[in-house]
């Protein structure tokens, strides 16, 4: 089937439900976008994508993300999810999937190994923007923003891409954490790294069925 164009004014209303449904105090999630030391600037420019959730209404989604499960079957009840063609959620998917997957499996498996045995050498590595993990964040926000956008970048695509931004924020916190050699910092990030990773997966899954490919599993 085509993509139907959604209008300006029920795109208003959906974001406007995004904003209350989803929106909790910033204090629940300490500074504005991470729990540590790296803040988003003024523009979201040092964000991996400009144009999250938070850049849009200036608010923190729920993490873990199925905290807010009562609130996201509503809005899926009202609204729907926004309809991407079979065939293109299947060519993002065996674009991008392989980087995903393996960039969650590394966050799941050596980084979490080296954050635990407070290796910092390696936590350093392994979340730097060299590391495994950091190699599919790009490639991740990319998979959703085409499997949730069928024409421009919708409400559902910015609050996955909050996910990877955060990610991303944290996976920093840990390489200044393995710095100072701070164990309580590392895991803090860790967790809150893991929340995301699982925020995504839980929220990108409904958009990925059998005829698209095998659906991730959180960590």
């Amino acid at each position: 089937g085509r993509a139907v164009r959604m209008s300006a004014s029920r795109r208003d209303a959906l974001g406007a439900a995004f904003a209350a449904a989803l929106a909790v105090p910033a204090t629940a999630n300490a500074v504005a976008g991470t729990a540590g030391g790296v803040e988003r600037d003024f523009f979201n420019g040092n964000a991996i994508f400009k144009e999250d959730y938070y850049y849009k209404f200036g608010k923190l989604p729920p993490i873990p993300l199925e905290d807010a499960r009562e609130a996201l079957d509503s809005l899926k009840e009202a609204y729907n999810l926004p309809f991407v063609r079979t065939q293109i959620r299947y060519d993002a998917y065996n674009k991008y999937a392989d980087r995903i997957k393996a960039s969650f499996a590394a966050y799941d498996g050596p980084l979490k190994k080296a954050v635990d045995s407070s290796n910092w050498a390696q936590v350093a590595e392994l979340a730097g923007e060299k590391g495994d993990v950091r190699r599919g964040l790009r490639a991740a926000g990319m998979f959703s923003t085409t499997a949730l956008s069928p024409d421009s970048i919708t409400n559902e695509a910015r609050l996955v891409a909050f996910y990877i931004n955060e990610l991303n924020f944290q996976l920093m916190d840990m390489v200044t954490a393995a710095g100072a050699k701070d164990s309580t910092a590392a895991v803090a990030s860790y967790k809150r790294g893991r929340d995301c990773i699982n925020s995504y997966v839980f929220f990108i899954n409904q958009v990925i069925n059998d005829k698209v490919g095998d659906k991730f599993e959180k960590i």
